[in-house]
């Protein structure tokens, strides 16, 4: 079973963005930037006529998960559920456990990703934690610490699983993978209540956005 299958067998509509750099984007990646484009994507499904009363789950895998999870800890009210893929704590605990002797360094970061802060202000959102179990880059230690201060602070459904004979790549070949999301939006994401519109947004682009100046 592949990604596009598994959309079509829940009824999903998958919305993909492309950070500065990635695919044809342009520009220089960075948190801030990256962060940015993740509200600019937002605000045109919250705008868009089409899409602006839908459900919207967000997904990430990698450094898409710290993305979706920046983004859901801003504006949780505009999200009917999180699915988490091989996403580390923070930036400077994924360097550091493949190089320890780093950490007394770890002020020269400018890079932060502290999603190990940021999951503690999801409180009302169902959020999915999935980890490959021979991931290469993320070790699952990270992922299961991610799920463990999520449960203590969330007062909506928390969840984490290990996909066996997965790799960080190929998780999203694996069978078991997509059965644990579909599990999961069928018993806690699926009946969540209707959007409400917040009026977060109003259009396309957000007004304080600096994403296209130069």
């Amino acid at each position: 079973m592949y990604y596009e299958h598994f959309l079509i067998k829940v009824y999903l509509l998958p919305f993909y963005v492309a950070f500065h750099s990635f695919g044809l984007s342009e520009g220089v990646p960075s948190e801030k930037g990256i962060a940015e484009d993740a509200v600019c994507a937002l605000s045109y499904i919250r705008s868009n006529p089409l899409t602006c009363n839908s459900k919207v789950i967000v997904y990430g895998l990698g450094l898409g998960g710290a993305v979706a999870i920046d983004l859901v800890s801003k504006f949780q009210n505009e999200f009917s559920g999180l699915v988490v893929t091989n996403t580390f704590t923070n930036s400077v605990d994924l360097v550091c456990s493949s190089l320890a002797f780093m950490r007394p360094f770890s002020f020269v970061f400018t890079e932060k990703w502290d999603s190990l802060s940021k999951v503690k202000n999801i409180t009302s959102v169902p959020i999915l934690y999935l980890s490959a179990e021979n991931d290469d880059y993320i070790p699952t230690s990270q992922v299961k610490k991610l799920f463990t201060v999520s449960s203590a602070y969330s007062e909506s459904e928390t969840q984490f699983s290990i996909v066996k004979n997965a790799t960080h790549t190929n998780i999203i070949l694996n069978d078991q993978y997509f059965e644990y999301i579909s599990s999961f939006w069928t018993k806690f994401i699926k009946p969540m209540p209707s959007y409400k519109p917040t009026g977060a947004f109003s259009t396309m682009v957000p007004k304080t956005t600096t994403l296209y100046k130069k």
